[in-house]
């Protein structure tokens, strides 16, 4: 996370208008469930309440929300929707995303961690 806030203060120094807001709990290993689902549903209601002053969301780890059962599919489908809508790019990361969300979606990327061992023979 620090390394993003830092690429985002150099993009703030351009031409670029960006906001951040930080919505969360933390890890959801940690602290009280209802905190999480609380904190969640206030991410969601920001991003709803944000996406007709922006060009393009990013909604940051929302997947592992709704992997997690902090939020419903239908929440995350209305919002996809609405950005659609309003033409606002609207960027979701992290794993678990659903069938029905990646069928919504105009590009789907699925990344992978590719180990590679090197090995030096004598």
């Amino acid at each position: 996370p620090l390394s993003q806030l830092k690429t985002i203060e150099k993009l703030r120094s351009t031409s670029l208008n960006i906001d951040v807001e930080q919505i969360g709990a933390g890890f959801t290993s940690k602290g009280d469930r209802q905190d999480h689902i609380i904190a969640a549903k206030s991410g969601l209601k920001a991003v709803a309440e944000s996406i007709a002053n922006y060009d393009m969301i990013i909604a940051d780890e929302i997947n592992y929300a709704l992997s997690g059962r902090l939020i419903e599919e239908s929440e995350v489908l209305n919002l996809m929707k609405l950005a659609n809508d309003k033409g606002v790019h609207f960027i979701l990361t992290g794993r678990g995303s659903t069938q029905k969300m990646q069928d919504l979606a105009d590009t789907v990327t699925m990344m992978m961690k590719i180990m590679v061992i090197i090995l030096k023979l004598n």
